[in-house]
């Protein structure tokens, strides 16, 4: 199993929901996107936190890989919550308990989605969904 093949699959799932805003991908530079009347518009920030990687065999010779993929969604605080939690629902929906995502050598188990509570500030209100994973 590959790291890139992981998050790739991660990824390239999170892209199939529907409506999904711009996406700030790590390690890339990013400017939050203001539309065409200066408005703040919305978008997602995915991270991949590997939690562990170990064997889990006998052997040592087959490693077990978890971990959670971490999903902000960020949107302008002056529109209340109900487009930020129904985009927090729309991701959680795509990631369900016993998915299996393959790429390359890859295979990815979804084990749980999560949404978290929000958080404010003067500009964006943030939900952070939490996607557990796992690869052996």
């Amino acid at each position: 199993m590959s790291d890139l093949d992981i998050r790739g699959a991660l990824q390239a799932r999170l892209a199939t929901v529907v409506g999904l805003p711009e996406i700030a991908y790590e390690g890339v530079q990013f400017e939050p996107p203001i539309g065409t009347d200066g408005d703040l518009l919305p978008y997602v920030v995915p991270v991949i936190v590997v939690g562990s990687e170990r064997p889990f065999d006998v052997l040592g010779e087959a490693v077990s890989s978890q971990g959670t993929f971490e999903i902000s969604c960020v949107y302008p605080s002056n529109e209340g919550t109900a487009a930020v939690e129904g985009m927090a629902e729309a991701i959680k929906a795509v990631f369900v308990n016993g998915t299996r995502l393959v790429l390359g050598s890859a295979v990815v188990k979804i084990r749980w989605a999560e949404r978290r509570q929000a958080f404010f500030d003067a500009d964006y209100v943030r939900v952070p969904v939490s996607i557990g994973w796992r690869v052996n």
